[in-house]
């Protein structure tokens, strides 16, 4: 094994274990707000949720980039960011399927609005915590 290979392993082992931690505190605080209806009584309970699932998704794209799962060019920003843009939209398809939200409510379309800006905010702190500190240990 070559020392390229020693740190592409070890690099990919720091971004899976930032990548399940997080997801892991994501689970929890989810299921909190479930439980405790935090949801419905705390209106940032959701921005936080969105915020953090943002952050996953580039710290799941970057464990994949490690890995080789996926080629260099997906390690830039735009493409990062695009991809968390298009997961938020997903997710929020997904509320609607799920019956998780009311596509008839009225604040639906600011809420959707909303959830997605926050998605993106997520990634583009994520970016900087893969550039900052993940990648530079």
């Amino acid at each position: 094994m070559y020392k390229h290979d020693i740190l592409m392993d070890m690099n990919s082992h720091l971004s899976g274990k930032w990548t399940l931690g997080l997801i892991s505190f994501i689970a929890v605080w989810h299921l909190f707000g479930v439980v405790s209806n935090f949801y419905e009584t705390t209106l940032w309970c959701d921005v936080v949720t969105h915020f953090l699932g943002g952050v996953w998704i580039v710290f799941v794209l970057k464990w994949l980039l490690d890995l080789g799962f996926l080629s260099r060019s997906f390690g830039t920003f735009f493409v990062l960011i695009s991809v968390v843009f298009v997961g938020g939209i997903l997710w929020e398809v997904f509320e609607i399927v799920g019956g998780i939200t009311a596509f008839t409510q009225t604040h639906y379309w600011f809420e959707t609005v909303k959830d997605v800006c926050v998605d993106v905010l997520g990634g583009c702190l994520g970016y900087q915590i893969v550039c900052k500190v993940i990648d530079k240990k």
